[in-house]
């Protein structure tokens, strides 16, 4: 069942922030939500409601079953660079980073 997963969004910004909303609004527990940004205090909203909240991206990674990047383009390969030691063989990755290719 989805809602024993843990999700990480990478990059929490309107997108991001957007599907952690519709998580949420569909009754997935925010408990099992880790949203990462820069500016974390921009996530505060969420923190209320009991989604962990950070600046790691590692570590958001590591404690996911599902991670979703959802940063700007021009910052993707930095991200993947980032997190790609850490991602491990059974967690499903999704990209919704526009213009960017699978090859990429």
């Amino acid at each position: 069942m989805l809602s024993k997963n843990r999700i990480a969004i990478i990059g929490s910004g309107n997108l991001g922030t957007s599907i952690a909303g519709g998580l949420i609004k569909e009754n997935f527990p925010p408990s099992n939500i880790f949203l990462t940004r820069r500016k974390t205090e921009l996530l505060e909203i969420f923190a209320q409601k009991g989604v962990h909240i950070g600046s790691d991206n590692i570590k958001a990674v590591q404690s996911a079953d599902i991670i979703i990047i959802a940063v700007k383009p021009y910052k993707i390969s930095e991200i993947i660079e980032e997190i790609a030691p850490h991602v491990q063989v059974n967690q499903l990755l999704i990209s919704v980073v526009s213009g960017i290719s699978i090859e990429k």
